[in-house]
This record gives structure tokens, sequence and C-alpha cells, in this order.
């Protein structure tokens, strides 16, 4: 029908519109596991990036518009931020040379640094440099020259070992000046000392015209702030090109995604639409319609091949009878040869005839076969009209069926993305399953390893508490025994320090209580005969005085006693000052030695006894650069012995910590990679205290949990209070740890104030 020719072309069209979208499925999955596996690097770059960041705080310039419209390109931002090193060799030198320079925040003109200044909320204290302002101090090309010919090549103008836009050469020029970076010591002497430049070593040791050396350990190679900002922006850089890499491949895999999209609504579509077409023509099948049209149509056939066949044997009749009468003319003409003629005109004639007569038996036939199938059509045309009849009342209700089917196929789609949804929750479900089977497993075994130890912890412990209850009950036992012995016998209190010594008196091992009890009843008849010849006034008088030289002998005994006691509490206080001494100095020499280390890498200090000496007899201070140690303090630059002096005071407060400290200006004679160890070794090794530092330096405020600022405002000094950026990190960091370890102690969090 009509409809089932529609449905086909359907069909038809959405097959072809799948063959052109086909593959994107597969193409979605390709490009979303490439997706995610750039999410994870690009998580990744970020992090470090931001741990980086959040390490050189100090180092981006942020501020507030200080007007409506502001154009940010007015503020170029730190010296820092804005410059690139050539060769990170250069790093230390640079950076010694510049010093808080680094950190100045260079700006286009005089007016933008006054709005900054006044409306911009700086959350710190900063020195602006505008270029309209700033005068350079680019090294005199005869110097430089001069220079070169002293030393060689083991000299450079520091402005020229870095990299920089071309619109801050003055800002450089000033940071930089007319200093020269040399390659080592003696160079940098030469230059500074016969051409009169200031000078600076590789290693950071500054050399001045006016007679002042400035040197000691710093931080160098990648440790330093020069290379963490250039590693910061090569992170940043890669961040960049991964954020681009990162929105193209999302582009992908939405263009992906909406193809399979589309993809599957085209097969839910296709689905549905071949479904309707199955069951359309499954009804036309089914129908009786169905049936007589395809008897009518094969009665069609055979009436057309019936009338061929009739119109074939009508062509061949009219051809017979032109032959006949042709042969009739011929006759006619040819009279001469009648006879013979005849004969074969007789034979023609004949079998034309007979096969006329078969012809016009072949077209009765077809005629009655003609009139049969007229009449076997007029009968298949009434059906086909009562069937009609039906397949028009079966097209009226087509539609309800049709919608129905529409309604069952979204109906099965639907159940269908909820399957494969709640088949996606299952699996999901399945593998967090598994995950947390393996984890059960896994405590279980741990859980059947530690019933097993408690049991044979409770075993040992009941058999520890049965020990010693029998214990106690047999000393109760013994003490009992020997209070009654004592109370009946008053001599064996006064004699009870010789019981059981060996050789003496009362050598319990080498008499035997048989001869013991032998003796006793030797004596008692001794003293029952002697009793009636003594005078018992006389033996009174003597168990008074014996009795009295027994007081006094026990008397001599407890002071001596008494005197020995003393003695071993001396002697045991004496040995205890000496170990605790010793504990002491283990504990301090060991946080001594960190704590040096941290301020001053590289290098290692200890507390050590004197030649020859105990501890207790004094300590000597040795410092050691490498694997070298210095024989004396006096070798130490003062920045150095400062730092030694801190450790040394640092670690004495370690020994036994104090909830507070208040440090002032300690990082003064310090510059500022010294000060940053500072702040990170307090944050390190003190995490129970809180410490108030007064300090001007950066590389303290960056460690500080909280800022308290100091300035004049309209003659009046005022205090604000602000949190670093970072600092809510490191306390939740702290918090974290803290809780894993389960620790009480560690709720108390140290908290490191810096004030300016």
């Amino acid at each position: 029908g009509a409809g089932a020719t529609a449905l086909r072309e359907v069909v038809g069209g959405l097959e072809a519109r799948i063959a052109e979208v086909d593959g994107a499925d597969a193409l979605e999955e390709e490009l979303a596991g490439k997706h995610s596996s750039l999410v994870r690097e690009h998580a990744k770059r970020k992090a470090e990036e931001e741990q980086l960041a959040s390490r050189l705080a100090g180092v981006d310039f942020r501020y507030t518009d200080p007007e409506k419209k502001f154009d940010r390109r007015r503020v170029k931002g730190t010296v820092a931020s804005n410059l690139t090193l050539k060769e990170t060799k250069h790093a230390t030198a640079l950076e010694a040379l510049a010093g808080g320079k680094l950190h100045q925040v260079i700006v286009d003109r005089v007016e933008t640094g006054t709005l900054l200044l006044s409306k911009g909320q700086l959350a710190r204290r900063v020195t602006i440099i505008p270029l309209d302002k700033i005068r350079a101090q680019a090294p005199p090309a005869d110097k430089v020259a001069a220079a070169r010919k002293l030393v060689g090549d083991r000299v450079w103008p520091a402005v020229e070992l870095v990299e920089f836009s071309q619109e801050l050469a003055p800002a450089m020029s000033h940071v930089f000046g007319s200093s020269m970076v040399c390659a080592d010591k003696e160079a940098a002497r030469a230059v500074c000392e016969q051409i009169k430049l200031k000078t600076v070593t590789l290693e950071g040791d500054l050399y001045d015209p006016q007679g002042t050396l400035t040197g000691g350990s710093r931080n160098s190679g990648n440790g330093s702030l020069l290379c963490k900002i250039a590693e910061l922006s090569r992170l940043r850089a890669g961040l960049a090109q991964s954020d681009a890499t990162l929105g193209q491949a999302t582009a992908e895999l939405e263009a992906a995604r909406s193809k399979a999209e589309q993809l599957q609504a085209l097969r839910s579509e296709h689905e549905i639409k071949a479904h309707e077409l199955s069951l359309h023509e499954t009804a036309l099948k089914a129908s009786e319609a169905h049936k007589l049209a395809v008897e009518l149509e094969s009665l069609q056939k055979q009436l057309a091949e019936t009338q061929e066949a009739a119109d074939r044997a009508q062509t061949e009749l009219k051809a017979a009878q032109q032959q006949r009468d042709s042969l009739a003319e011929q006759l006619q003409d040819f009279e001469g040869n009648r006879e013979e003629r005849l004969k074969k005109s007789k034979a023609a004639i004949g079998a034309a005839e007979k096969e006329a007569r078969a012809l016009a038996k072949s077209l009765q036939a077809a005629s009655q076969a003609e009139t049969t199938a007229s009449l076997r059509l007029d009968e298949l045309r009434k059906s086909v009209a009562a069937d009609e009849e039906s397949l028009s009342s079966m097209q009226a209700r087509r539609p309800g069926l049709e919608s129905k089917v529409r309604a069952s196929a979204a109906e099965e789609l639907a159940r269908k993305e909820a399957y494969d949804a709640a088949a996606g929750d299952l699996r999901a479900a399945k593998e967090k399953l598994n995950g947390f089977s393996a984890e059960i497993a896994r405590l279980k075994e741990q859980g059947s390893e530690l019933e097993a130890r408690k049991s044979e912890a409770q075993l040992e412990l009941k058999q520890t508490q049965h020990t010693h209850a029998r214990c106690l009950k047999e000393a109760a036992s013994a003490q009992a025994a020997e209070r009654e012995l004592l109370k009946k016998h008053q001599w064996m209190v006064a004699e009870r320090e010789q019981f059981g010594v060996a050789g003496g008196t009362y050598d319990f091992k080498k008499r035997k209580p048989q001869h013991a009890q032998a003796e006793l009843s030797k004596a008692t008849a001794q003293l029952e005969g002697l009793a009636k010849r003594i005078n018992k006034k006389v033996l009174a008088m003597f168990e008074k005085a014996e009795q009295e030289y027994n007081d006094l002998m026990e008397r001599k005994a407890t002071v001596e006693k008494d005197k020995a006691k003393i003695e071993a509490v001396i002697d045991e206080l004496a040995q205890k000052k000496i170990d605790a001494l010793r504990k002491t100095w283990e504990k301090v020499n060991g946080d001594f030695g960190a704590i040096f280390s941290t301020l001053l890498p590289g290098t290692n200090a200890k507390l050590d006894k004197q030649e020859g000496c105990p501890v207790e007899e004094g300590l000597v201070i040795k410092v050691a650069f490498g694997s070298m140690w210095k024989p004396s303090l006096v070798d130490l630059s003062g920045g150095q012995r400062s730092l030694v002096a801190l450790s040394l005071v640092l670690s004495l407060l370690r020994f036994k910590p104090a909830p507070v400290y208040i440090l002032d200006e300690i990082d003064a004679a310090l510059d500022l990679s010294h000060t940053q160890n500072i702040g990170q070794m307090i944050r390190t090794h003190f995490q129970q205290s809180q410490f108030i530092v007064v300090s001007l330096k950066e590389g303290m405020f960056n460690n500080a949990n909280v800022l308290f600022r100091t300035k004049f405002v309209d003659g009046v000094s005022t205090i604000s209070r602000t949190v670093p950026p970072g600092a809510a990190n490191r306390d939740k960091d702290a918090a974290a740890k803290a809780k894993a370890k389960g620790s009480a102690a560690a709720t108390n969090r140290r908290a490191l104030t810096s004030v300016n």
C-alpha cells in the first residue's frame, strides 16, 4: 500500500543519514579518552604552577583598580616578573646585586604610581619605579672596555645578563646600575679596585669601590629566586599551551558528541520506523485483501498470456486465409498444370485447413478461457472492492495503531535508555564494590591478625596477672611472718642487718637448723644452771646497759645509713646532672646542626667537647662548609656569625619550647634568601609555638600567617591586619596533617606573625 511505500522511503532515508555519521560513537570514545588524559595533564601542570606560585607569592604584584576603566597595561609588575635569565649560573650574582629591588614595581608614569599608592588598596609596602622619571645608569663603555682588557672574558655588565622588554630598559638599568658580574673573586677584586666599579662574583660576593665587602653563603643554582621565577614562567607558558590544546580537544569532543547523539537519535528513529514498517507489512500480509490482490495479479498475468495466445492464433488464421486465397488465385492462373498444381494446392490447402482447424480449436479454447477468466475477474473485482472497503476501514484505524506503535517505541527507547543508565550505574557500583571487597578482605585479614595477636596478648596478660597475684600472696605471707618474728624477738631488730651475711654470725647457709636447735637447748640448760648462782639485779642492770648500748648502736647504724643514703643521693644527683647535661647537649647539638644547615644550605655546625675534657667542663662551637671544618669562628663573616648565634639560641629554645616567642628584627643583617630560610625554619621546627616577629623584609612576610603593618595616616600611627596569600592553604594542610597523626597537641597550630 501507499503507507508501506512511504515508510520504506523514510527507512531508506534514515539508513542513508546513518551511513553519513556512522562511526561517530567510536570517535567520541577515542576523543573522550584523549580529553581525559589532557585534563589530567592540565591538572598536574596547574598544581605545579600553583604550588610554585604560592612559594613566590611576593613576586606577583596585586592591587585593586584605583579608578573605573583603569588600563592595567600601565602597571608592568615587579622587576623580578619582567626579566628572564640568559643563563642560570648568573642567578645568584644578579639576585645578590639587585636585592630588594627585585620586588619594586614598574609603572609607566608618576601619576600611575600615585594612583596605586593612594587608591590601589595595596596589601604590602612597595617601591614604585616610574619609567618617565627614572634615570638609567648604564655602565660607561670605556670602563667596560677597560675591565674586559684587565680580566678578559671573566666580566660582564649585569644588565646584559638578563632579557627584558625594551621599554623597561631604564628600570632595569636603575636596578642593576653600572655593576659588573665577574666569574671569580680575583676578577671581581681587580675590577673593583682598579676600574672603580661595583662587582659581584657568581657566588654572590659583593665588592664595592667604597671599600665594603659583602659575602656569605647564598642559595645557588635552581634554588635562587630568579631561577624559580624562570621556572614559574616556563610552567605558565606550558599551562597556556595546555589550555589551548585542552580547548581544542574539548571542541572536538563536543562536535563528536553531537554527532554521536545525532547517530543515536537516527538509530532510534530508524529502529522505530523499521519496526513500524514491519508491523505494517505483517498486517497487510495477514489480511484477506492482500491474498486476493495476489491472486488477482496472478489471474491478470494468465489473462494477458491467454489474450496474447489468442491474438497470435488470430494472426496465424489470417495468414492461412491469405495463403489460401493466394493458392486459389495461383490455381486459376495455372490451369495447364492443373493436376499437378491441384495436388499441391489440395495438399497445401489440406495442411492449411488442418492448421486452421487446430488454430480454430485453440482460439475456441482461448475464447472459453477468456470467458472463464472474465467471469473470474468480475468475481475478483467484486472481492477486491469488498477488500478495499475493509482496507479503508483498516487505514482509518491505522493512525491510532501507528500512534500506539510510536508510543510503544518511545516507551521502549526510554526504557532502553533507563536500562543503559542503570547498567552504567550498576557497572560503576560493581567496580566500587569490587574495590570495597578487596579493601574489606584486606581489613578482615588485618583484623584476623590483630585478633590472634590480641588473644596471645590476653593469654600472656592472664599468665602475668596470675604470677603477679601469687608473688603478692607469697610476699604478704613472708611480710606477716617477718612482723611476727620481729615482734616476738626484739633482739632481731638490732641484729637484722647481720642476717644472711656470708661468714658472719647469722650465716644461714652455713648453719643448719638442727645444730642451732641443739645449741639453743644447751644454752637454755646453762642459763637455768647459772640463774641459781647469779645476782638477778646485776643481770637486770646488765640488760639495761646492754639495751642502752644496743640503742646507741642502732642510732649509730641509722646515722651511718642516712649518711650513706645522702652520699648516694649526692652521687646520683651528680650523675643525673651529667646525664641531663649530655642529653641536653645531644638534643641541642642535633637541633643546632639542623637549624644552621636550614638557614645556610651546604653547611653544618656542632657543639663539640674540648679536647681531652668531658662535656661538663665546657663546649666549643665548630662550623663546616661542605666537608671542611673551620678551625675558628674568626674565619666567618659577620652575617655567618649572626646565623650561628641565631641557630644556637633557637636550638636552646627548641629543647624546652615556650608557647610564645617575640623576635625583634633578627634578620636585620641578613639578605632576602636567608630571611626566607629563617621563616621556613621557624614554620618547620617550631610547629607548637607562636612567634611574634618584627621584620622589614619580604622573606619573613611570605611565611607569616598574619601581618600587622604600622604606618602614619594623617600624623597618627595606625595598625592594619592582613592575611598573606597561601596562608589559609598552609593552615588547612597543617590541620589535615595534625588530624592524620591523631595528635591532640597538633591542634594548637603555630602562627608566625610579622610586624612591619
